[in-house]
């Protein structure tokens, strides 16, 4: 009867159902040096919520089931090796596929509403990759170039706007997003003791485009904004560092004692963007240039780097095998690095009724750990 007595369990009681059905096929081709094959998949699926409760502001759309979405999902994939040499080879990749968005892209809020966003919608991706490889007993090189993108991408966020002092979803729709870089690794057996690594990467991450926001108060479902444009184009999607370089140098010491030492440093990095504030509204809403530099500028982490120690020793006591290792994180204790951060949704109204102006909350940052020391004793029975 949906009444609600003590003790029973209401507001974000609901579960999500999916089904899905796939095929999968490919072809292998060799000869000589060539090797080569392509392979394709196609799904079946659908989606839908069933909510346990009816939430009162959204009468009708939020106890039972919601409709189901359809969707038809596929991707193919080809790759081709070709030896050039005994000692090296050279593979290409390619990837295309259409992805189904999952339940938290495809309702407005699943967790007490039935209410579609759309219904079999796919993210495209698209992936492009070449390697080579060479190998000799000691030296090994490896040199890959990757172009990646995402579009069709969708995305919901639940947050309190305070340009309008509500609290909002927000469905941004094809959003565009691309990744593109070379990676490199070159190891050396110099003796047989020692071995040295060194791999290095410089990439390039950013969005594609502005994609169009849809804005409804959270609380109702009633719209606000059918279409607002959110300034995205050119922005980094991600903190992960476009220009990165690792160094690892191993010794192996008598009584069969292992010392790695390892070096990296990363830069390019940015702090996560908020896309809010890269509305057109908020942007209007920085009445001083001041305002608006703060409200669209992504801010650089800047360049990092980390040195680490770590000791592997394995021994007897008796007839007891055991093992002890040491590691030592941050070294040097470069605490005043910057590991990560992200930029807050909230703003701050500043003025009076006849001229106000709104700045973003300061962005959260992350350090790195200061020196870290952790041992371990293993016995092995």
């Amino acid at each position: 009867n949906r009444k609600v007595h003590e003790g029973d369990t209401y507001g974000y009681n609901y579960s999500l159902h999916s089904r899905s059905a796939m095929v999968r096929g490919g072809l292998f081709y060799s000869y000589l040096r060539l090797s080569a094959s392509v392979s394709g998949e196609l799904s079946f699926g659908s989606m839908w919520r069933d909510g346990h409760y009816e939430k009162a502001t959204f009468a009708g759309r939020s106890f039972g089931e919601s409709a189901r979405t359809g969707y038809t999902a596929w991707s193919f994939t080809g790759e081709a090796d070709y030896s050039l040499s005994p000692q090296s080879t050279l593979r290409l990749s390619l990837n295309y596929a259409g992805e189904p968005i999952g339940a938290e892209g495809l309702f407005y809020d699943a967790r007490y509403s039935n209410d579609l966003i759309s219904d079999g919608a796919l993210g495209r991706r698209f992936g492009l990759s070449a390697d080579y490889s060479w190998r000799s007993s000691v030296v090994r090189f490896d040199l890959a170039a990757y172009y990646n993108t995402l579009t069709e991408s969708q995305s919901v966020t639940h947050y309190y706007d305070d340009l309008s002092s509500l609290y909002l979803d927000m469905v941004m729709r094809d959003i565009r997003s691309r990744r593109m870089g070379v990676e490199a690794a070159l190891s050396l057996t110099i003796s047989s003791r020692l071995d040295f690594t060194v791999a290095g990467a410089v990439g390039n991450y950013s969005y594609m485009n502005n994609p169009l926001a849809e804005l409804r108060r959270n609380a109702d479902g009633e719209p606000l904004l059918a279409e607002e444009r959110i300034l995205l184009k050119g922005y980094k999607p991600t903190s992960s560092p476009q220009y990165s370089i690792a160094t690892s140098l191993s010794y192996s010491l008598p009584w069969s004692l292992r010392a790695n030492l390892e070096w990296y440093w990363a830069g390019g990095r940015y702090m996560e963007i908020s896309p809010l504030r890269r509305s057109e509204r908020a942007i209007a809403a920085a009445a001083t240039p001041e305002a608006r530099r703060a409200m669209i500028e992504q801010r650089s982490l800047g360049a990092g780097s980390q040195l680490n120690l770590f000791l592997y020793m394995p021994f007897e006591i008796g007839d007891v095998p055991l093992s002890a290792t040491l590691s030592i994180n941050n070294l040097l204790n470069n605490s005043n690095t910057l590991y990560g951060g992200y930029e807050p949704s909230r703003l701050h109204k500043q003025g009076t009724a006849l001229a106000t102006t709104v700045t973003p909350h300061a962005e959260k940052v992350l350090y790195v750990s200061p020196r870290t020391l952790s041992a371990t004793l293993t016995y092995k029975f």
